[in-house]
């Protein structure tokens, strides 16, 4: 149960009292109890100050904070524990004051220490971990961090909760990379610091595509990329996407890797993502037919194909060719529409069509086709 003293977002001094009815019992002995509330937390939107000054917290910690887009109200995440009823007539209670700052802030942070992987030379990783010693001597503490990478603008970055240890996604790309860091502090408006950067170099070299293996395949099956430059082994940072979709690894080295055509892919590229850069190439996804719904109609009307499913449809704009046949006999399709590699919707004209049964056939811009044998029964009404 909780009991605010000064409603949230109509004054700058706030008390929220926290009571805890539940008795539960001791885990072990001499640890807590199961009745303990541990990290109750509760929000609170503060009317916005002025002038360096901030607000302080007591009972409690903040563990986020965030500004209202009008920017009248910064809303306060804290934390804070209530230990376990002493029995259940009496209940245990805890208090988290928020209240406006004496004295204002003007002091902005500063960092004595900005460290890449603890100060390495060199990395042969994109990901690694920042690490700061950024302090706050103004009195509101420090708040926010915003980080980016070598020239990239400090416009590209936006701020985030404050963390001295943060990891971090280097550019991809062999060489010096630099991460820069600014810092400010919860007085309002906010203290900035100086910016402070630090430098590593990735090693390696940009990937290289010299072959795909086959050069067309259909979802589910393998393809071995070859070239150079993929890295020794696989890491974090590694990855196929075929089209956009990630492929589903079998193996990785620095020459050769070899995945699994993912559902969803149809004809476009292959790029390989490796710490120090990408790779792409052209590749061809053929379609493979698994159902025609519906599967049986007379042949006295025009039919509409709700969903002809699949796999590996052309989805780039070009509309496949699509027809039933039979023998000699073929009745391509009419309005066309690919909803997604896995589906496709046409209507056919089977006022031309003997009884039996026919295989429909899809064939994608690129060349690449399947057929489904005995995919639709035409029959003659009943007369």
């Amino acid at each position: 149960e909780t009991d605010f003293n000064g409603p949230p977002g109509a004054s700058e001094e706030l008390e929220c009292t926290i009571t805890n009815r539940l008795t539960g019992c001791e885990i072990a002995p001499g640890s807590r109890w199961s009745g303990d509330l541990e990290n109750a937390f509760i929000e609170a939107p503060m009317p916005n100050l002025s002038g360096g000054y901030y607000y302080v917290v007591t009972g409690g910690k903040i563990v986020e904070e965030f500004d209202d887009d009008t920017c009248s109200h910064r809303t306060y995440g804290v934390s804070t524990e209530v230990n376990h009823a002493v029995s259940e007539e009496k209940a245990s209670t805890g208090t988290v004051r928020i209240s406006k700052s004496n004295a204002p802030d003007k002091e902005a942070p500063t960092c004595s220490s900005f460290l890449i992987n603890g100060g390495a030379e060199t990395t042969g990783e994109a990901r690694v971990t920042i690490a700061n010693e950024a302090v706050d001597h103004g009195g509101s503490g420090l708040c926010h961090m915003k980080v980016w990478n070598d020239d990239d603008g400090e416009d590209s970055a936006g701020w985030q909760r404050y963390r001295a240890i943060v990891g971090w996604e280097l550019r991809h790309e062999p060489g010096t990379r630099t991460v820069r860091v600014r810092f400010r502090d919860g007085a309002m408006p906010g203290n900035v610091s100086e910016i402070y950067s630090a430098t590593i170099t990735l090693k390696g070299r940009a990937p290289t595509i010299d072959s795909v293996e086959p050069s067309s395949a259909r979802v589910g099956e393998q393809v071995v990329i070859k070239g150079s430059g993929f890295g020794g082994g696989r890491t974090g940072a590694s990855s196929v996407l075929l089209n956009g979709i990630a492929a589903v690894m079998r193996s990785w080295s620095d020459t050769s890797v070899t995945c699994e055509i993912p559902l969803g892919s149809c004809t476009g590229e292959v790029e390989v993502f490796t710490d120090t850069g990408s790779a792409h190439a052209e590749f061809r996804v053929a379609p493979a037919i698994e159902k025609m719904v519906p599967d049986i109609a007379f042949n006295t009307c025009v039919l509409h194909i709700e969903n002809l499913e699949g796999s590996g449809f052309s989805s780039d704009g070009t509309e496949p060719d699509v027809r039933l046949t039979n023998g000699p006999v073929e009745i391509p399709a009419s309005n066309v529409v690919v909803v997604s590699p896995q589906s496709i919707t046409c209507d056919f004209d089977l006022t031309v069509a003997g009884a039996g049964y026919y295989a429909v056939v899809v064939k994608n811009a690129d060349g690449c086709g399947d057929m489904l044998n005995g995919a639709l029964l035409i029959d003659s009404p009943p007369r």
